[in-house]
């Protein structure tokens, strides 16, 4: 964000902006609360463009009639145009000489402008003679004649019901009338830099939404005219925006191929497709078959004509030790055909032919077994149960007493089932083995497929894997945002600020002290805790069952005191002793306290609601250990900084008087003494600040 304000409004300076860069950043900042109020020390830009036009009439056309002001000089002396020409050189002096006639006169009879400004009735009764309106006119134009005119500073000051030495008065009606009538509630400029930020991020967010929005309807309104119903619209395709719509699987099989397959769907199964007393359809059966019924569904399919096309003959429920079903249908063009459905590697090692894209019937070969094996393993790894879908036609002659065929087989194809945990089930878990409960899956699935399932419920955490519970992550933010702020934002101003040079309007958010530090903090947090992922159970020696929820312990235990120590670290982002007037901001100290007080609760008492575990004291000490470790390196980070501050003070305080006797000598002598005499006095006290480029700011404050 910062890198596009540069980018793009990087011409924008604190003074001296071209019109053009300050009406490219008024047209970003359009919408703003309080218009007149946020932009009243800001330039006019309005009344600029009008002073330009006719600054530029004044000096192209000629005026009709020009009155010097005073009676018995100049008086009712006429220049008239020639025809909307140019005027000619004597004119153009003439009328010089007149106006500065006339601006001589003014200064001589000394014109008291104050007299032509009267406050108004409201302002007077609160006990002010000068209104918001007029007192930004004078800061916005830097008009120094109004400000005579009112008196100077002095005069101005009292006109507000001030002092230049004692300040405003204290009193809470006074504040009221004073804020009332001025606005005390104004926004800082950096208030006003975040709400222009905030404008950006927030006009940039819409955009996408609006983007996003459009290409959703676009692609439902498409889909729509291609079906013919883009004149019929419900509440369905209101939510088919928010979704990704209902796949064609269709599409992408041979007709051949997907009369087979839908026949194997719909009749080598357990479950039924019913019509409800509504007229909706249902599926009945177990998760598993349901599945794969809605998928034939989805194919286009009828589950009551595939069950008339055809006559089952013989049926082999599903069988835990051979893990696989069988049907044997009596086509009606005559002949048998036997269906099989089962775990994938099961069924798959029974077939020797298979159908490929083309619809097609093809021998099975090493490759094409290679393939679905690897397509198997990959529906596993994502937790889908595999069951591989098959059938093998066996002649004319088929009795219910005969055994349902073991070999020879087509593969159909694999499909992948999705059966979600049910929720609950991985707190559950984290509840057991809190208690001590040791927590184990019985299943008669693929391996893949088993360890995929037990990791989504929680009782199978792979190495190099800590996941935060969501207590866990509410506590960590509140330590890093509120807490922290809380923490930092109270202590108290120190007289050190005043050696700081000014912050402008334009300057950064973040600046090369606090953005060092904030690397330096991520890189070494996250080598912590890559660390005791990769090292943790062998360096602690962690075994058993408990072992994840420990380590996982460990290493939330450890982040929240690189946080604490952290926070220790930022009080002071140019300086290395942090700890120095630690004890004097109370605040800070009670809620450093409350943060570590809470944390030991967390790790050794609300195990079940934190999912924590209490930790032995060596490994608390190796969590403070590596927090405290965060300081050093904070400070390492600070060093390079002070170093060059350091540098800076010499330059003011050791050179200023050399330089600024150099200066006073170059004015007769020119600037190559002055570079010259720069130069030694460089060489004299050892710096090599004069090669950077603050050097010509510090130039700018000493001689100005």
């Amino acid at each position: 964000m910062e890198n596009y304000l540069n980018e793009n409004f990087g011409d924008v300076k604190a003074k001296n902006s071209s019109e053009e860069a300050l009406q490219r950043w008024r047209n970003l900042c359009w919408l703003v609360k309080n218009r007149k109020r946020r932009f009243r020390f800001t330039a006019n830009l309005s009344k600029r463009s009008e002073a330009e036009a006719i600054r530029r009439s004044n000096q192209l056309i000629a005026p009709e009639y020009v009155d010097c002001g005073h009676s018995g000089l100049f008086s009712n002396f006429n220049i008239r145009p020639q025809s909307q020409l140019l005027v000619n050189e004597f004119e153009e002096k003439f009328r010089v000489a007149v106006l500065v006639s006339h601006a001589a006169l003014q200064f001589i009879h000394g014109l008291d402008l104050s007299t032509e400004y009267t406050a108004p009735d409201e302002v007077e009764a609160a006990g002010f003679q000068i209104d918001p309106d007029e007192l930004g006119s004078i800061v916005e134009g830097h008009e120094i004649k109004k400000l005579k005119a009112h008196g100077g500073v002095e005069s101005l000051a009292d006109k507000l019901s001030t002092s230049i030495t004692k300040g405003i008065s204290a009193s809470e009606d006074s504040l009221n009338q004073r804020r009332r009538i001025f606005g005390g509630d104004d926004e800082t400029p950096l208030q006003v830099k975040l709400n222009g930020v905030a404008t950006i991020i927030g006009k940039m967010g819409l955009c996408f939404a609006v983007v996003t929005f459009a290409v959703l309807v676009q692609g439902l309104f498409s889909r729509k005219l291609q079906e013919g119903t883009h004149w019929a619209w419900s509440g369905d395709d209101a939510m088919e925006i928010n979704s990704k719509g209902t796949p064609n699987f269709g599409s992408a099989i041979p007709v051949s191929a997907s009369r087979i397959l839908l026949q194997s769907i719909f009749n080598n199964t357990g479950g039924e497709v019913v019509m409800s007393e509504s007229n909706k359809t249902e599926i009945l059966g177990t998760p598993t078959e349901t599945a794969i019924l809605e998928f034939g569904l989805q194919l286009g399919g009828d589950f009551q004509a595939e069950r008339e096309a055809s006559k089952i003959v013989k049926v082999e429920p599903f069988n835990s030790a051979k893990k696989r079903m069988g049907v044997v249908l009596e086509l009606p063009e005559g002949g048998f055909r036997a269906h099989c459905k089962g775990a994938s590697e099961i069924v798959l090692a029974l077939c020797d032919k298979f159908i490929n894209s083309n619809g097609e019937v093809v021998p099975l070969t090493e490759a094409l077994v290679n393939h679905l094996n690897d397509t198997i393993e990959q529906f596993a790894n994502e937790a889908l149960r595999t069951l591989c879908l098959a059938y093998m036609d066996i002649g004319n002659k088929f009795s219910a007493e005969d055994a349902i065929p073991a070999k020879g087989y087509t593969c159909i194809g694999i499909v992948g089932i999705k059966d979600p945990v049910r929720p609950g089930v991985k707190e559950s878990v984290a509840i057991c083995r809190s208690a001590g409960i040791n927590v184990r899956m019985v299943t008669g699935d693929n391996i893949n497929t088993a360890k995929a399932i037990a990791r989504e419920c929680g009782i199978l955490t792979d190495d190099g894997t800590a996941p935060l519970t969501a207590v866990q992550l509410l506590w960590v933010n509140m330590i890093m945002d509120t807490l922290g702020a809380l923490a930092l934002a109270t202590e108290p101003p120190t007289d050190d600020l005043m050696k700081r040079t000014p912050v402008g309007r334009k300057g950064n958010f973040i600046n090369n002290v606090m953005w060092r530090n904030i690397l330096g903090q991520s890189l070494f947090q996250f080598l912590v805790v890559w660390h005791l992922q990769r090292s943790g159970k062998a360096a602690f020696h962690l075994d058993g069952p408990d072992s994840d929820l420990i380590l996982n312990t460990l290493i939330f235990n450890t982040f929240v005191f690189c946080q604490v120590f952290n926070e220790i670290s930022s009080r002071e982002m140019e300086k290395i002793n942090v700890f120095k007037g630690i004890l004097k901001n109370y605040v800070f100290v009670f809620v450093l306290a409350c943060t570590v007080f809470f944390q030991i609760v967390i790790i050794e008492f609300l195990g079940t609601f934190a999912n924590t575990t209490p930790l032995t004291w060596q490994q608390w000490f190796v969590s403070i250990l590596f927090g405290f470790l965060g300081m050093p390196i904070a400070a390492a980070v600070k060093l390079k900084m002070i170093l060059i501050s350091g540098s800076m003070f010499r330059l003011h305080f050791e050179l200023a008087p050399k330089l600024l006797t150099s200066y006073q000598l170059s004015r007769s002598k020119g600037l190559p003494s002055l570079i010259a005499d720069i130069n030694v006095a460089s060489s004299q006290s050892n710096l090599e600040v004069f090669e950077r480029k603050d050097f010509r700011m510090i130039l700018a404050r000493i001689f100005h």
